[in-house]
């Protein structure tokens, strides 16, 4: 009788032990997906950052085009205007 239970304990062991290991494995698989997620959204959001660095840049050449031709604008219609007054 004690030899049925200690075979049934280990049996009983041997399940368990089972469980773990088919847990673990789990756990492992979820983890690495989830670190190839993090890896993945970082480097978008590098992109992003970098994309949007670019366009900053591109917006601050564009302001300062627009606001030397509107500079030089001006100065024409000013000269303009003393040409016409005299």
């Amino acid at each position: 009788m004690v030899s049925k239970e200690i075979k049934n304990l280990q049996k009983d062991i041997q399940q368990k032990e089972s469980t773990i290991i088919g847990l673990n494995n789990s756990y492992h698989q979820l983890e690495t997906k989830k670190n190839q997620e993090l890896d993945k959204l970082k480097k978008q959001i590098n992109t992003i950052t970098s994309q949007l660095t670019q366009l900053q840049s591109k917006q601050n050449t564009d302001e300062k085009e627009l606001s030397s031709t509107l500079d030089n604008l001006i100065k024409d219609i000013q000269d303009f205007t003393k040409e016409i007054e005299k």
